[in-house]
């Protein structure tokens, strides 16, 4: 080789290999429809909207950082838990919830199954931006009656509401609705079977008072109802009640919304029988009770009918057995019992006029005859 064709040789570029026009068609078709089958990006006031969620249980899957997992929050009538297969990302999105300070309200869980982790008619919204292997019957399971799901699919969002049974009645008003006729339309009511939600408080001021619970209704989806978060566990009417309006999700039991109210209750409705009542100091009315008894050494009396007023506030262990000559015995809470040792005089001062059965007496002799 000449030294000219050598410099030719160096000096010429290389040719550049070229596609196939169908080939490369073909590429791009492809690469339009990945980018086309994520949805575009939607922001937490667009999917409220969109939804017309207004507060409850909100499951956000895959979730990512948690980014919008913690705008899904939109105020305190909202509980939302994102569900990420990918442990890094749920670390992540547990740091950024907890540096918004919403960790608690709003939580992460590493999730990648296809059955959700919830019990049936609990969620109100969910939102899935990858679903997984969860599928649309497993997702309208956990969703409330007319509750909602926001997927991406295609390219786009799509909005799917759990349609609502028709053999589920509302209860609106006091006698079931504006007719007065207290008689549901509602075939899935029935005998409890399971407990579906606890919601606090557990208890009310007092069962002396009168009750912590007014006009419970339901309408929607919904309770309504009036509740006194006064001091619980002391009977003293004195103390200030504290009425709300409060609504809760029927389904979980979620908090939505509360209003006070005043001046409402039995104390401003018949303030001269409620207002100002000591309800420690309550006697009442002796309510009698009666017993008979045979020659049973378990019962409090023996061989006798014994009529005997009780104190609105005596414990049952007080009350002394009426003996009619005989020993009888007390029960004790632990089962044990104890001899009474009072006067056959006091037994008689009671009321009794039964005589000891012939097995009671014959055990007596036996005893008297002992030295």
């Amino acid at each position: 080789m000449s030294i000219h064709n050598h410099l030719q040789s160096v000096r010429r570029p290389a040719r550049r290999k070229r596609l196939p026009l169908a080939f490369a068609a073909v590429l791009g078709s492809i690469a339009a429809s990945v980018c086309c089958s994520q949805a575009q990006p939607v922001t937490a006031e667009q999917i409220l909207a969109a939804t017309g969620v207004r507060g409850g249980f909100v499951v956000h899957l895959g979730c990512g950082d948690g980014k919008l997992t913690a705008a899904l929050h939109a105020s305190e009538g909202y509980t939302v838990q994102g569900l990420e297969p990918d442990p890094a990302k749920v670390n992540a999105a547990r740091d950024f919830i907890r540096r918004t300070g919403l960790y608690g309200p709003v939580s992460v869980e590493q999730f990648a199954g296809a059955a959700l982790p919830y019990a049936d008619n609990l969620i109100n919204l969910v939102v899935a931006e990858h679903r997984g292997a969860v599928s649309r019957e497993e997702i309208l399971r956990v969703l409330v009656p007319n509750g909602v799901a926001y997927l991406s699919e295609g390219g786009e969002w799509q909005k799917l509401v759990k349609p609502r049974p028709a053999n589920i009645d509302d209860w609106s008003h006091f006698l079931h609705d504006a007719g007065n006729n207290a008689v549901a339309e509602d075939t899935v009511v029935g005998p409890p079977r399971a407990l579906q939600w606890i919601a606090p408080p557990l208890w009310l001021r007092s069962h002396e008072t009168p009750s912590g619970i007014e006009g419970l209704v339901t309408s929607g989806g919904r309770l309504f109802y009036y509740f006194d978060e006064g001091v619980i566990g002391i009977t003293d009417q004195r103390l200030p009640e504290r009425w709300s309006l409060i609504c809760r999700d029927a389904f979980n039991g979620k908090l939505l919304w509360k209003r006070p109210v005043a001046k409402w209750g039995w104390s401003e409705w018949a303030a001269d029988r409620f207002g100002g009542i000591d309800w420690t100091d309550i006697t009442g009315g002796a309510p009698w009770f009666q017993t008979r008894t045979s020659d049973d050494w378990s019962r409090l009396a023996t061989g006798c009918m014994r009529r005997s007023a009780m104190p609105r506030r005596c414990p049952f262990l007080t009350l002394p057995p009426a003996r009619c000559g005989l020993p009888s015995k007390r029960l004790l809470p632990s089962g044990r019992s104890s001899r009474w040792t009072g006067s056959s005089s006091s037994s008689r001062a009671a009321g009794c006029r039964a005589r000891p059965s012939a097995g009671a007496r014959e055990r007596q002799n036996q005893r008297r005859s002992l030295p």
